[in-house]
């Protein structure tokens, strides 16, 4: 490992739409353990909370578009599948979800002060989009968990497309969202989500948590529907009920 090194931590606050950022104390490994066809991987040891992490590490020369906007992008969207998907768990579904967490590392003393992507360290990593050979507990899963972010989000954004990894966690997800507020380039807005809508087949799993009676609702866009969504929200814990005449705390996103 290279000698100790100050860095600025950025975590994605989902709930408040903003950075939270921390220094830490550092040490980074001299040489890359792994690689892929786009991203080397290197050990770091925070030296703080005493854990080791693998900065993701993209090759500039087979990613020339890459800006550092990709990099807290795909941080973001990352930790928004984070964020969804333990609401999602609150349901019970068969099978949970769960996504590989990450945040952003600034490299304040090297050249450029870099943004890179930190993830936790997985065992034989590998990960594989979601095919034919896909158990289908875990398909059914994920594509229920697809559906659920719709009705979150009340038809405003879907997470799909995510890859499965070797560990049984999920990574790297798709967000489509009507008004394209984050993930940057690769969202692609009313477009792609009209495109899901047009591919997903509800199923078994969908069907226990009755979302396809919210689907119905979200189409009619009246009041009442509004309504039984609110409801569903407060049977499965995602939102406070709500006393009579007091605002739903709906409002715009904060910044950063």
């Amino acid at each position: 490992f290279n000698e100790p090194e100050v860095v600025h931590r950025l975590d994605y606050d989902a709930e408040e739409n903003q950075w939270v950022s921390s220094p830490r104390e550092v040490k980074i490994a001299v040489q890359m353990f792994a690689q892929g066809g786009k991203l080397g991987c290197i050990m770091v040891q925070d030296l703080e909370d005493r854990k080791t992490y693998v900065i993701k590490k993209p090759f500039e020369s087979d990613s020339p578009g890459a800006t550092t906007t990709d990099i807290y992008e795909q941080c973001k969207v990352r930790t928004v599948a984070v964020h969804v998907a333990a609401k999602f768990n609150k349901l019970r579904p068969r099978l949970q979800v769960l996504f590989l967490p990450c945040f952003v590392y600034i490299l304040t003393e090297r050249p450029g002060q870099p943004a890179v992507i930190v993830e936790p360290v997985v065992l034989n990593h590998s990960k594989a989009p979601v095919s034919s050979s896909t158990p289908p507990s875990e398909r059914d899963a994920i594509e229920c968990f697809e559906h659920f972010s719709m009705h979150l989000s009340r038809c405003n954004f879907v997470l799909c497309n995510a890859l499965a990894l070797s560990d049984g966690r999920w990574t790297d997800p798709e967000y489509h969202s009507v008004d394209q507020a984050i993930g940057g380039r690769m969202n692609g807005g009313q477009r792609s989500i009209d495109q899901w809508m047009i591919c997903h087949q509800e199923n078994d799993d969908c069907r226990k948590l009755n979302l396809g009676r919210l689907f119905e609702e979200e189409e009619e866009h009246d009041e009442e529907g509004d309504d039984d969504i609110a409801d569903w929200e407060e049977m499965v814990g995602l939102r406070e009920p709500q006393e009579e005449g007091q605002p739903d705390g709906g409002g715009k996103e904060k910044r950063s």
